[in-house]
């Protein structure tokens, strides 16, 4: 494949005013993301579950029943916010089937 080089004298003022703001977009919707994933209180709710995957309570409680899903040992039905999050990076496949088999039906 070839190489292509670019140069500050190929950017026009456009150019310029564009990946400036898909840039700024790009930021502050990582902040937001960020706001948003630790605004939540260190103990999470089913509730607070289903907000953030927007699944149904039944499809948390299925998601929350699988084999390693991190739970409190203190309170009953509160999940621990950073493991859960962590959970589901690691668990994607998995969770993601339980999503969809629902969605079709």
């Amino acid at each position: 494949m070839a190489r292509v080089a670019l140069t500050p004298d190929d950017f026009n003022d456009d150019m310029i005013d564009y990946i400036q703001t898909l840039c700024r977009k790009a930021y502050e919707q990582g902040v937001q993301e960020g706001r948003d994933k630790y605004d939540l209180p260190m103990m999470l709710t089913r509730q607070h579950i289903a907000a953030q995957l927007q699944v149904s309570l039944p499809t948390v409680d299925r998601i929350t029943s699988l084999p390693g899903f991190p739970r409190s040992k203190l309170i009953k039905s509160r999940f621990p916010r950073d493991a859960v999050f962590k959970f589901m990076e690691e668990n994607i496949e998995r969770v993601r089937q339980i999503t969809v088999r629902r969605m079709k039906i």
